[in-house]
């Protein structure tokens, strides 16, 4: 007996109806990743980097990144969640 082949499908064919609402599904059950050093790192240097690199307040951006990048695992709020207006 010939074995049937399945189709190969490629990156234009369409997607099953319902698979978008299971992949998203799917994602709400995934925790968030956490920083790492170097997502907070990055970030601290992109926040010196805007105030052109003032000496003394490394650790200031460090925290800062720091609590921007942990807030929405903890659930905190963040500056951004606390301005008026």
């Amino acid at each position: 007996m010939p074995s049937r082949r399945r189709p190969t499908l490629t990156l234009t064919d369409p997607v099953p109806q319902g698979a978008g609402a299971a992949i998203a599904a799917a994602a709400d059950d995934v925790p968030p990743r956490a920083a790492t050093h170097d997502d907070i790192a990055r970030l601290a240097y992109l926040r010196a980097e805007s105030r052109g690199f003032t000496p003394g307040l490394e650790l200031e951006d460090w925290l800062w990144a720091e609590a921007t990048l942990c807030a929405p695992l903890l659930g905190t709020p963040t500056d951004e969640d606390t301005k008026p207006g």
